[in-house]
C-alpha cells in the first residue's frame, strides 16, 4: 500500500471514530432549544440543538431521550423515515422518549408551551413509523393539514399529556400497531376538526422493519410473554361480563388497580385510552347540533365525526376505554372488535351531543359498558348486529331519544333515565357532579377503574353517607378536596390556586 492509499485509509478511520459512537450509544439525553444551532452536540442545555428532527436522527438506540425545550418549532418530524430514518427503536423498559419541558426546568428557558407548529401547510406534525416503544409527552400540536400525530407499525406507543389542536382529518391516527397507550391528552377542537383518536391496531407477528433498536438486549424479541404480562391481560377476561355478579361486592370493594403501567404491550392487541379530553369548550358545547340528525348541524363529506374510533383485529385483544370526555361527534366512542377472545371495556365516560354515545360492532367477542353518563345524544348505546355481546352496568341516560339500537333485548343493570347529571360546567371542561348529582355513588363498580380523570383513586364517598361507593362518569366527586380547593381551568388542564 503506498503512502496516499494509506493516508486514506487511516482519514476514513478517523471520520468513522468522529462521526458513529454518540450516534449509536443507548441511553442518551439530547436537548433541544428554540435558541439552540443544529452545529452543537445536543448533550447538555448550553450545547443544545435547534431541531428536533436533528435530535431524533442522533436516537439510533434505546432509552434515548430527547427534551425540548419553551419556544415554537416549525417541523414536521419523521420518525423511521426520512429525516429520522436513523431512529432506533426502544425497548419495554428503555423507551425513546420525545420529552416537552414547557416549565424550562431542565432546559434553563422560561415556561412556555413547547409548539410543533404546521403552519397550515405542514400535512403532519409527528410520522412515526417501523419504530416500537416511542413516548412522546407533553408536546403542544398546532396548524398541521392532515394528523398532528400519525403512526404506523409502532408498536409500544405512548402518546401521553400532549395539548393536540384537532385538524380537519384527524388529530392522533394509528395504524397497524399492537399496544397503545393515548393518556391524558387534550384534543382542541372546533367546529372544522376531524376525528380525535382513529386506531386501527392489529396483532404483531414480528418487530418493524428496525434492526438497531426492536429487540432487548439478551437478543430476545421484547414482545415476549411473561407472567406480569399475562396477568395484565387477564384483566378484561376476569370481569364478570353474565348475570349474577355479586353486585355489593363490585361496588363496595375498593378499586385499587390505579393505572395499567406504563408499558402497554401484551400479548395480542392491547389499547388503553384514558383520562383524554375531547369535549367542545365554550360556547361551542352542544352548538353543533350532532345529536340531532334533522337540525341543520355541521355536515361533513362521510359524516362521520369521531372521538375514540378503535378498530382491533387478533387473538386476544383487549381494548380499554375509561375516564374520557367526549362531546360534539358523530359517534363518542366506537369500538370494532371480531375475535371470540377479544374483549373491550369502555367505562366511566361522560359523553355529551353526539349523534351515537357508544356504537358496538363485536362480530365475536364482548363489551363491557360500564359506568357511563351519556347526555343529549340521539342514540345513547348502538350495537350493530346482535346487542348479546354487549353488557351495560351502570347507565345515567339524559336527554336520548333511543336508548340501545339493536337487534335483541339488551339488559341494562343500574340504569338511571331522564336525569340531567348535573356537570359542575361543561362548556368549560368542568364534567364533575356537583352536589345531588344522581351520578354520584351511582356506579356499578364492574369495570374495576382504579382512578378517575383526575387521578383520585375510586370509590370516593361522594354524597357523604359513610360508603364509599363508585360514580357514573368520567370524574368522582370528593366533597372534601372539592371544598378545599377552586379549579382553574387553563387549556383544559386543572390547576390548583
Amino acid at each position: 500500500m503506498n503512502w496516499f492509499n494509506r493516508i486514506l485509509t487511516a482519514a476514513g478511520a478517523l471520520m468513522a471514530l468522529t462521526f458513529a459512537p454518540a450516534a449509536l450509544a443507548d441511553g442518551l439525553t439530547l436537548y433541544v432549544r428554540a435558541e439552540g444551532s443544529d452545529a452543537n452536540d445536543g448533550f447538555s442545555s448550553a450545547s443544545a440543538l435547534r431541531s428536533i428532527q436533528r435530535a431524533v436522527a442522533l436516537a439510533t438506540g434505546s432509552g434515548n431521550t430527547i427534551i425540548v425545550g419553551p419556544g415554537v418549532y416549525y417541523e414536521s418530524i419523521s420518525i423511521g423515515s426520512g429525516g429520522g430514518e436513523p431512529a432506533g427503536s426502544g425497548t419495554a423498559d428503555d423507551p425513546n422518549r420525545l420529552l416537552a419541558d414547557p416549565g424550562g426546568a431542565r432546559t434553563g428557558d422560561l415556561p412556555g408551551p413547547v409548539v410543533i407548529e404546521g403552519d397550515g401547510v405542514r400535512e403532519r406534525g409527528v410520522r412515526l413509523q417501523d419504530r416500537r416503544h416511542w413516548r412522546i409527552e407533553g408536546l403542544t400540536l398546532h396548524g398541521q393539514t392532515r394528523a398532528a400525530i400519525e403512526a404506523r407499525r409502532a408498536d409500544g406507543l405512548t402518546i401521553e399529556s400532549c395539548f393536540i389542536h384537532v385538524p380537519f382529518k384527524v388529530g392522533v391516527e394509528v395504524r397497524e400497531t399492537a399496544g397503545v397507550r393515548i393518556a391524558h391528552n387534550a384534543f382542541i377542537r372546533d367546529l372544522e376538526g376531524g376525528t380525535c383518536i382513529s386506531l386501527q391496531l392489529e396483532e404483531s407477528d414480528e418487530p418493524p422493519r428496525d434492526d438497531r433498536g426492536g429487540r432487548d438486549r439478551a437478543g430476545e424479541d421484547d414482545g415476549g410473554h411473561d407472567d406480569d404480562e399475562d396477568e395484565a391481560r387477564h384483566d378484561v377476561h376476569d370481569h364478570d361480563y353474565g348475570d349474577g355478579a355479586d353486585e355489593d361486592d363490585a361496588r363496595e370493594g375498593p378499586a385499587r388497580r390505579g393505572r395499567r403501567g406504563d408499558h402497554p404491550t401484551r400479548p395480542g392487541v392491547r389499547a388503553e385510552v384514558e383520562a383524554n379530553r375531547l369535549a367542545l369548550a365554550g360556547p361551542l358545547y352542544l352548538a353543533g347540533s350532532m345529536h340531532d340528525p334533522g337540525a341543520a348541524g355541521r355536515r361533513r363529506g362521510s359524516d362521520e365525526l369521531f372521538g375514540i374510533d378503535v378498530r382491533a383485529e387478533g387473538r386476544d385483544a383487549i381494548l380499554h376505554i375509561a375516564n374520557n370526555v367526549i362531546s360534539d361527534c358523530t359517534v363518542g366512542v366506537r369500538v370494532r372488535i371480531d375475535d371470540a377472545e377479544a374483549a373491550a371495556v369502555v367505562a366511566h365516560n361522560s359523553i355529551a351531543g353526539c349523534r351515537v354515545g357508544i356504537d358496538v360492532e363485536a362480530k365475536e367477542g364482548r363489551v363491557l359498558a360500564a359506568d357511563n353518563v351519556i347526555a343529549h345524544c340521539h342514540v345513547a348505546l348502538a350495537a350493530e348486529g346482535r346487542t348479546d355481546r354487549l353488557t351495560i352496568s351502570g347507565l345515567l341516560a339524559c336527554d336520548v331519544r333511543v336508548l340501545v339500537r339493536g337487534r335483541g333485548h339488551a339488559v341494562i343493570e343500574g340504569l338511571i333515565e331522564s336525569a340531567e347529571p348535573q356537570w359542575i360546567d361543561p362548556a368549560s371542561g368542568n364534567f364533575a357532579p356537583a352536589a345531588g348529582s344522581p351520578a354520584i355513588d351511582a356506579g356499578r363498580g364492574r369495570a374495576a377503574v382504579g382512578d378517575d380523570l383526575l387521578g383520585r383513586v375510586r370509590p370516593i364517598d361522594g354524597d357523604g353517607d359513610g360508603r364509599a361507593l363508585t360514580d357514573l362518569g368520567a370524574v368522582e366527586r370528593d366533597p372534601d378536596s372539592d371544598a378545599r380547593r377552586t379549579l382553574q381551568l387553563v387549556r383544559w388542564r386543572e390547576i390548583e390556586r
